[in-house]
């Protein structure tokens, strides 16, 4: 059906547009909320998403694996990272941690960006392989993999708030590991 409504929608089909907004929006959102953590910040970057990829629509291939909610993720997963990148430049205080590089990013085929890439993923990776188990795997489970808060307090044996708690705390100790140098204002200010 996904594959009808995009069809239809590249026609020029406005109801078919608003049908696939509104079939992928939420997926959309969660994803965006499970990278950013912040209800308004995951709106926002919902809608500039769909700003960003609907007029780009004619260039999502229908054979593409991943779908219309593929593409919308992987452009969301841009806009964070150039948000991240775009803090980190603004305020001293916030480091450039770009858990999405240890996504499916598409550098093309661009060498110097497949190297940039492939460095950012290798510091993350060691990065969270330094951190304790909890919040090693908290961030797994509920960042990287998109689990829930529910599915995460069940998958570790807690319960929710201690899991929030745990993926705040998990959040706070990656900071200082990628970003020692860096003084802290407060840990109440993570992105």
């Amino acid at each position: 059906m996904e594959k009808e409504l995009v069809t239809r929608a590249r026609q020029g089909d406005r109801a078919a547009l608003e049908e696939l907004c509104r079939a992928t929006w939420e997926p959309l959102y969660r994803f965006l909320y499970y990278l950013v953590q912040n209800r308004y910040e995951a709106e926002e970057l919902t809608q500039e998403t769909y700003l960003r990829a609907l007029p780009m629509l004619d260039a999502l291939r229908a054979q593409d694996g991943a779908g219309f909610v593929g593409y919308l993720k992987q452009v969301a997963r841009n806009l964070v990272r150039d948000r991240w990148r775009q803090r980190s430049r603004n305020d001293a205080c916030l480091p450039d941690v770009d858990l999405a590089c240890l996504g499916s990013a598409d550098v093309g085929e661009d060498p110097a960006a497949m190297a940039e890439a492939r460095e950012e993923e290798e510091r993350v990776r060691t990065a969270l392989a330094s951190l304790a188990p909890d919040y090693r795997r908290v961030i797994t489970l509920r960042l990287l993999d998109g689990w829930s808060v529910r599915q995460t307090a069940h998958a570790m044996g807690r319960s929710e708030g201690a899991v929030r708690v745990l993926q705040y705390r998990a959040l706070v100790a990656l900071r200082k590991v990628l970003c020692p140098e860096k003084p802290s204002k407060g840990e109440g200010d993570l992105p």
